[in-house]
């Protein structure tokens, strides 16, 4: 067990989802090699975490997950941690995301995507290395857009994104954020995360082309969860 915490301080569920990280650990342990080997988590090994609920720890629990403290998720991640170092890099990514995008997000945007069958993993990246965004009627079309570092994106359901570049920093414009909600589905993983430590984390580039986010249509290809 670890010890930021102690356990007459943990609620019934904050326990038993301590509990379930420290059983994961012998686990997890034996995929350290294939995990750095395939750059990434198997689909097997997310299915074991996403089972023992360590996927919604911080978000709100009206989204049916488990809403614990930042301190108390600190103390469950460490302990996957201490099975696969990649793994709890993801783990924490994903729910820090999760958290995030809760708290900020609009709320007919947090409904429409907490309020799905599908288990909710947002990776992130809140500046983009490029992107060429134009005003069209209804909304917004991305030219192009690369964005770097998308960790846990192979195993993301949703991508949280700046839609500002880096040169409007480096110009010295002061623009007000452009986020975005888009399904993974619909972008492009770029398989470029080659690294000495953390090989696992799929810390992948992201790309998209021809991106429209036209509101109240029912086009293809069309993502109406731009905001603001």
């Amino acid at each position: 067990m670890g010890n930021l915490i102690t356990k007459d301080k943990l609620t019934a569920i904050e326990q038993q989802l301590l509990e379930n990280a420290t059983e994961l650990v012998p686990y997890l342990q034996q995929f350290g090699i294939r995990i750095d080997e395939e750059r990434h988590i198997p689909d097997e090994v997310i299915k074991k975490v996403s089972n023992a609920g360590l996927f919604k720890l911080g978000t709100l629990k009206k989204y049916g997950c488990y809403e614990v403290s930042i301190r108390e998720m600190v103390e469950i991640i460490s302990e996957v941690a201490k099975g696969n170092g990649s793994v709890g890099w993801v783990v924490q990514i994903i729910n820090g995301n999760n958290y995030t995008a809760s708290l900020s997000l609009p709320s007919e945007i947090i409904s429409t995507v907490f309020n799905q069958e599908e288990e909710v993993r947002f990776c992130s990246v809140l500046q983009a290395r490029k992107t060429d965004v134009k005003k069209v009627d209804g909304g917004y079309l991305v030219e192009d857009g690369f964005w770097g570092f998308g960790s846990g994106s192979k195993h993301a359901t949703q991508a949280f994104l700046n839609l500002n570049d880096i040169r409007t920093i480096q110009q010295g414009k002061a623009m007000q954020m452009m986020l975005a909600v888009v399904p993974m589905n619909d972008i492009k993983i770029v398989d470029d995360w080659y690294t000495m430590s953390l090989k696992g984390s799929a810390s992948n580039s992201l790309e998209m082309k021809k991106y429209s986010y036209l509101k109240n249509t029912s086009q293809s290809r069309i993502c109406p969860k731009l905001f603001l």
